[in-house]
């Protein structure tokens, strides 16, 4: 399996912080309006300017997606909105990628075959924003 290009996450939001464990290659994010998945998305995006091995895609790309993702290779996809902007063929490129990590935000997980460990919802705990993962089988969180 690739070696994760995030797999902890820190930053500041105001009085917030961000303290976030990605526990895989493809980490979905799921939540109500208003949690923080697009903040978590502009944070990320603007760190891309900087990175190259960041990448991210919201409603507003122009690109051809699967072939930019096809492309490359040991680099961070993230998606707002995913959706709205991922067709069912790219979720199933994302599912059977091993040399690519991937972060959705939405709720849509058709195409997609995820476990406990690939799903999360941000979450508020003091003065810290974390990921909170889901364990599926007895639908109890984790």
């Amino acid at each position: 399996m690739m070696k994760m290009i995030l797999e902890h996450y820190t930053n500041r939001v105001g009085n917030k912080r961000f303290n976030l464990n990605f526990r895989d290659r493809l980490t979905v994010i799921m939540g109500d309006s208003a949690t923080g998945k697009t903040l978590l998305w502009m944070k990320l995006a603007s760190e891309s300017a900087f990175r190259d091995d960041i990448v991210c895609f919201n409603y507003t790309a122009k690109v051809d997606i699967l072939h930019e993702i096809k492309k490359r290779s040991n680099t961070l996809f993230v998606f707002d909105n995913a959706d709205i902007i991922l067709t069912p063929e790219i979720k199933r490129y994302i599912q059977d990628d091993e040399s690519n990590q991937y972060i959705l935000f939405g709720r849509d997980t058709d195409d997609l075959r995820l476990a406990a460990i690939n799903i999360a919802e941000l979450v508020v705990i003091g003065n810290e924003i974390k990921l909170n993962y889901f364990m599926m089988a007895e639908d109890k969180r984790i």
